[in-house]
């Protein structure tokens, strides 16, 4: 039964929350283990973009080992200023030819809430468990890309 606490506004962002985390804990127990696991980000400690940049990266490397696209890449598009922490940084992921494009792109016509948007939807996640609050975020698609930005 749904949290009364949580109306029908609120759904769509839950929703996002709750399928992200979910797939940053698969991800952990499947590759936690293995030299190909997500490094280590301690929660709530705000590392430096750097830090949260080759976490997203091994994120996106994963989705790219599971088949779910061909290619994929993360861009740190704006670093922080001089605060020492990731803080106001934007973050560019790029997946070329997603398993979801398709649906992705129909989706995005038709202007839909919630999308199927999973590795923004898991990088949100992991950025969250960081410390950080995500200040925006947006999806566009290309005939062959998912794009998806960030900005802590």
């Amino acid at each position: 039964k749904r949290d009364p606490s949580i109306d029908n506004s609120m759904l769509p962002k839950k929703h996002d929350e709750l399928v992200g985390a979910k797939i940053l804990e698969k991800l952990n127990e499947k590759f936690g283990s293995t030299t190909s696991a997500i490094p280590s980000i301690p929660e709530g400690s705000r590392p430096d973009s750097q830090t949260l940049l080759a976490a997203l990266q091994q994120m996106v490397n994963l989705f790219v080992i599971s088949g779910f696209a061909f290619e994929g890449k993360v861009v740190l598009k704006k670093e922080s200023k001089g605060n020492n922490t990731g803080s106001g940084s934007e973050f560019e992921i790029t997946l070329t030819a997603p398993a979801n494009l398709w649906s992705g792109r129909a989706l995005a016509a038709k202007k839909a809430n919630p999308t199927n948007d999973f590795v923004l939807k898991t990088a949100k996640s992991m950025a969250s468990r960081s410390g950080y609050k995500i200040l925006s975020s947006s999806l566009t698609y290309t005939s062959s890309q998912e794009i998806s930005t960030f900005t802590i």
